[in-house]
């Protein structure tokens, strides 16, 4: 039996939207499979065609086979969508439902990894700056060997320890890089970060988008939205809002019979009150979707904001470092030069 394949959320997206838009033309599924699997232009997807035709021919329902066929992180979530649009004939939209929310999702992420393009910059450029001392500079700056000056020793002596013990920085470097790509370490410093004010308010409003989405996907399948309640609740993934905070509205709205805005504002007050008000809102006009909807797009407005503010504070930060480091080591060298040689 085939293992199920893992799939980025960008090839998700693409095979949700080819399915959704190959039904809505008419096309079976089978045959739309089988078209997948022989001109799909990523292996990956072509890979993931050819055993949903398996998984489908052995006689498993649609939703049956996706269970079988994708190694998702959220496969409960998509899967009891694509179960209830199954079973009420509306499987293509609900397929382009969530293709929508994957590419709003995976747009306001590139956003956000944006704000973090100049520290990666600065990154790169101190270790180049470092590796060009190593092999560059070094014999240049052989030629000050007789020179006393505290700066100057300060550069001999970070020259001899990087050419001695580079590979020993390589390798910390490439640790702590995997340490950093492991789950539980990404959690822990995701944690940390939003604790910081600008960097705490894009992951709170991306985790609100995420929660406006998944809300507005559930009232648009036709489910009921109490019963993705917690998942879409779990998608803010704040400090603000923990596990035990989520389990007691979770129990207020089901066992006490309050709305969705009342318990978040007894148990979660830290949340912003827009949220609260979008949410009594759609609970008392019944428009759930639409509103989720405009809140959806009021959180990713919010994102942007903050990722053009952290931008605007990071730019000339980044540039003072830079240059502090590089202005360092033409002092250092200039200074033990006029020492050896002076005028």
């Amino acid at each position: 039996m085939s293992a199920p394949i893992a799939l980025s959320e960008e090839l998700l997206a693409r095979l949700f939207y080819t399915l959704s838009v190959t039904l809505k033309a008419g096309l079976p599924l089978p045959k739309t499979l089988d078209l997948l699997a022989q001109t799909a232009e990523h292996p990956q997807i072509r890979d993931v065609a050819k055993l949903m035709q398996e998984k489908l021919n052995s006689g498993l329902s649609f939703t049956e086979t996706l269970r079988n066929s994708l190694d998702l992180e959220n496969k409960n979530t998509f899967l009891r969508l694509l179960g209830a649009g199954e079973q009420a004939g509306a499987l293509e939209p609900i397929l382009e439902r969530l293709y929508q929310y994957l590419t709003q999702d995976l747009a306001l992420r590139r956003k956000i990894r944006q704000a973090a393009v100049y520290p990666v910059l600065l990154f790169l450029t101190l270790v180049a700056i470092m590796a060009a001392l190593v092999f560059c500079a070094a014999p240049f700056v052989q030629i000050l060997e007789g020179s006393h000056h505290p700066l100057t020793r300060i550069l001999f002596w970070e020259i001899h320890t990087l050419q001695r013990y580079w590979f020993v920085a390589l390798l910390a470097l490439a640790g702590i890089v995997f340490f950093i790509r492991g789950k539980t370490m990404s959690q822990r410093i995701g944690r940390w970060l939003s604790r910081l004010p600008l960097w705490g308010k894009i992951q709170l409003w991306y985790g609100i988008n995420r929660f406006a989405l998944l809300m507005e996907t559930y009232s648009v399948s036709g489910l009921s939205i109490l019963q993705g309640l917690v998942v879409a609740l779990k998608a803010i993934d704040h400090p603000v809002l923990s596990e035990d905070s989520i389990q007691q509205i979770n129990q207020a709205v089901y066992e006490e019979g309050k709305t969705i805005a009342e318990a978040l504002e007894e148990h979660a007050p830290k949340l912003p009150a827009i949220l609260r008000a979008y949410l009594q809102a759609a609970e008392s006009t019944g428009a759930m979707d639409k509103l989720c909807r405009l809140l959806g797009e009021w959180a990713a407005l919010e994102v942007e904001q903050a990722t053009q503010q952290i931008t605007l504070l990071i730019e000339p930060a980044t540039l003072l470092v830079i240059g502090v480091f590089i202005g360092f080591h033409i002092v250092a060298f200039m200074l033990g030069l006029q020492e050896i040689m002076p005028l």
